[in-house]
């Protein structure tokens, strides 16, 4: 499923755009900018994520969880069993993507992580990275998001060869609700999608970083 539609490219470039051809490929293309931007995934999406588990035995996951299908700690093929751990999921309101780990959680068949030595929190002192498998994304593209990667391919078709990252000399980004600058530009780069207007557009659709103390 693409984030946008070819129609939707050629109305948001309007006449640049009305003799294009195939636009698939630039669709796919700005689908995967606004990815690293945002540093989420627009639609349902199996894949794996490395995550930390702190030391309350939760672990924040970087991308919108749908569902998880096995967990297991980096290093060991042994899954954790599901009755060890509970996902947690920003589509409830209120939440965020996570998997936390019970306190009597155990296994026998896991080195450290046996009944008698403490079980899963007791691995996660020594060895506390965990691979998170299953449907990670949005369940839908926001409408937002779609008009946002129209914008993007048509503008693209338009500036071939234009990169996807910001100016180094640039200090600050701003919109009409969120501003935020830089003053060691070189050691801390603005993302960009490479276009300003679609930056803006979906700023609000960036994932900020969950921290547990």
């Amino acid at each position: 499923m693409a984030y946008c539609t070819p129609q939707q490219v050629r109305d948001a470039g309007g006449d640049r755009c009305a003799g294009a051809g195939d636009l698939t490929d630039l669709i796919a293309e700005a689908a995967e900018r606004i990815n690293r931007f945002c540093g989420d995934l627009f639609e349902p999406t199996s894949t794996s994520v490395v995550a930390v588990v702190g030391e309350n035995g939760v672990a924040p996951l970087p991308l919108k969880v749908q569902s998880i299908t096995s967990v297991t700690f980096v290093g060991s093929t042994a899954p954790v069993g599901a009755s060890a751990y509970i996902v947690r999921s920003s589509s409830v309101r209120g939440e965020i993507d996570a998997i936390e780990f019970y306190s009597q959680g155990s296994n026998m068949l896991i080195v450290g992580a046996e009944p008698w030595n403490g079980g899963y929190l007791n691995l996660i002192r020594s060895r506390s990275r965990i691979t998170a498998a299953g449907s990670l994304g949005w369940s839908a593209c926001p409408r937002t998001v779609s008009r946002g990667a129209a914008k993007l391919a048509a503008w693209m078709l338009a500036h071939e060869g234009v990169a996807d990252t910001p100016d180094p000399r640039l200090q600050s980004f701003r919109t009409m609700t969120y501003s935020e600058t830089y003053f060691s530009p070189s050691e801390n780069r603005i993302p960009s999608t490479g276009n300003e207007e679609v930056d803006a557009l979906l700023w609000n659709y960036r994932r900020r970083a969950t921290r547990f103390g």
